[in-house]
């Protein structure tokens, strides 16, 4: 099975509703190429589906889906046991709404393209991150390849998760995401610490990222180098709601580390991270709710195998 493409399909993700997977397993069994699947059925299903894969010899695990599906794989992947994560491949399909992690890698909606892409099977290492929280009084842990996020970047997340499929597959979805949220988001009391780092004080959102891109194409971390081995920090303090709408184009385009302003602040560690809020919040790990803090952040350096 070693030069096997196993797929990991969601069927529900972004507004394709697995549609496409017709298509695709139509298309692979016409060229010849080896492969098998395994449809999700509920969320964090990818998750415990993941050892028995394993278990079968499947390695070169390949994600039909978005940020949610992939982080279900990834979650799979390291926190079992049986078999090293260093023997294990990941690649993907871009299927979802946000498909962030994928947009730094450049992969297309294109799944021919993709399927020639996957087949060359060019491999680089990249880092992962390890968050452990709070959640019903207990402490869990949970990994991410592209970023955590906290306040507006969080509510973002967990109001587009709320849409129909219908609605998260428009590319307008985050903008007007983004500027909802600005009508209700609360700033709150933080503290962050790592060895080289610390900020206290109000904040609107923080991201703490692997990867550049963020809700749907936003670039809060635009200078992030996926396998550095360290954390780009962005926090946006105590700023007024208008401030994010001047500075929207921003976020977009790149040059968000631009602005001058005391209360935005960017920073980056190879150290681990704490985050404590000062009253009960939920965060979000490449699209998906978790909570709640502390936050305790640390990271598997080059810990997986990217199909690139």
């Amino acid at each position: 099975m070693d030069n096997e493409l196993f797929f990991i399909v969601n069927p529900n993700s972004g507004n394709s509703k697995g549609r496409i997977w017709d298509e695709i397993s139509a298309y692979m069994t016409e060229k010849g190429i080896n492969f098998g699947c395994y449809l999700t059925k509920s969320a964090n299903d990818a998750v415990n589906a993941i050892p028995q894969i394993l278990s079968e010899g499947h390695r070169n695990l390949i994600v039909l889906g978005g940020d949610g599906t992939t982080n279900e794989v990834v979650n799979g992947i390291f926190s079992q046991t049986e078999v090293p994560y260093s023997e294990i491949c990941l690649g993907s399909i871009p299927q979802g709404t946000a498909n962030d992690w994928n947009r730094y890698y450049g992969w297309e909606n294109d799944y021919k393209a993709s399927i020639e892409r996957l087949l060359k099977h060019n491999i680089t290492k990249q880092d992962v991150g390890v968050v452990t929280f709070t959640e019903n009084g207990e402490r869990k842990t949970r990994y991410f390849i592209n970023s955590i996020g906290f306040g507006f970047d969080a509510e973002i997340v967990k109001m587009t998760n709320e849409l129909s499929h219908e609605q998260r597959g428009k590319e307008i979805t985050y903008l007007l995401s983004l500027l909802k949220c600005l009508l209700k988001c609360k700033k709150r009391n933080v503290t962050i610490e790592a060895e080289d780092f610390k900020f206290s004080g109000k904040v609107l959102s923080i991201s703490i990222a692997n990867g550049k891109f963020s809700g749907g194409g936003m670039q809060q971390t635009p200078d992030a180098i996926i396998n550095d081995g360290a954390y780009d920090i962005s926090i946006f303090g105590d700023i007024g709601k208008f401030f994010v709408i001047r500075n929207v184009s921003r976020l977009y385009n790149g040059t968000v580390t631009q602005i001058k302003n005391k209360n935005v602040v960017f920073a980056r560690t190879e150290n681990s991270i704490k985050v404590t809020y000062d009253c009960p919040t939920f965060a979000e790990t490449d699209g998906e709710i978790i909570g709640d803090s502390p936050y305790e952040i640390s990271m598997i350096k080059g810990g997986l195998n990217v199909i690139d």
